[in-house]
């Protein structure tokens, strides 16, 4: 069976509170592929130092990305060659979007607003010894500060960051439209890629910036529920606070 080595659930109720690897397992049940789940927040352990990473039957596959491509050589109806050109590059351009830049405008609110970093590190650390969490606390916001100095986003302020995510979270919903899913009427492996991120930001108990954002597209709202339906029951409906 494939064993998936990702972040473990938070008290937020996601899948996952990366969205590459609710992404990576959201797409397994898309496949209805029988899957293991090892958390772990341990990443120095994987292929590539990162969550998640796939481990079929000796065979490690890291990275989101390569782990959808390496599940898609077994060939299924999500796999996005199978639609026309024009549609595919959609696709190609939304994943883009959410997992280039949209992803870092989220890093930043969750590392970068103390508020939200104190509710999310809490939930997250909640099964470590207390005398121990102010010190990781301490080395993951230095860590994470650092990766989005390198990236450009922790070079802004808030306010510019969350200008440029309104303008990418209003460009994706352009791109949606009325349509269930970003190449129409069949989700595919691109509707992973977006409910990843989105569930991060929507599915959340704490209302912040970026979800309000999200509010004003009930296409986006829409489709992140019928994503959660149809594949992510188990994430919970919250009321932010």
């Amino acid at each position: 069976m494939i064993v998936l080595h990702a972040m473990p659930r938070v008290g937020w109720g996601l899948l996952s509170p990366s969205p590459f690897c609710l992404k990576a397992e959201v797409y397994l049940r898309m496949r209805g592929e029988p899957y293991q789940l090892e958390p772990t927040l341990a990443a120095a352990g994987a292929p590539r130092g990162k969550l998640p990473w796939l481990d079929d039957g000796g065979e490690l596959v890291p990275d989101s990305s390569a782990i959808v491509a390496y599940l898609e050589r077994r060939g299924d109806a999500l796999d996005e060659r199978a639609v026309v050109p024009a549609v595919r590059t959609r696709a190609h351009l939304v994943r883009r979007v959410v997992e280039e830049s949209l992803y870092f405008a989220l890093l930043c609110e969750r590392w970068r607003d103390d508020r939200l970093r104190t509710r999310y590190t809490d939930d997250l650390l909640a099964g470590l010894p207390e005398d121990v969490r102010p010190g990781i606390v301490t080395m993951a916001t230095a860590a994470l500060h650092d990766q989005l100095w390198q990236q450009g986003y922790g070079r802004h302020d808030l306010a510019t960051v969350r200008a440029m995510a309104a303008e990418d979270v209003a460009a994706v919903a352009d791109v949606l439209g009325d349509a269930p899913f970003v190449t129409g009427d069949r989700p595919r492996a691109v509707d992973a890629s977006l409910f990843g991120w989105l569930a991060n930001v929507w599915f959340v108990p704490v209302n912040h910036p970026l979800r309000e954002q999200v509010a004003g597209h009930p296409n986006l709202i829409a489709f992140g529920e019928r994503m959660r339906e149809r594949f992510a029951a188990d994430v919970p409906v919250v009321t932010p606070a």
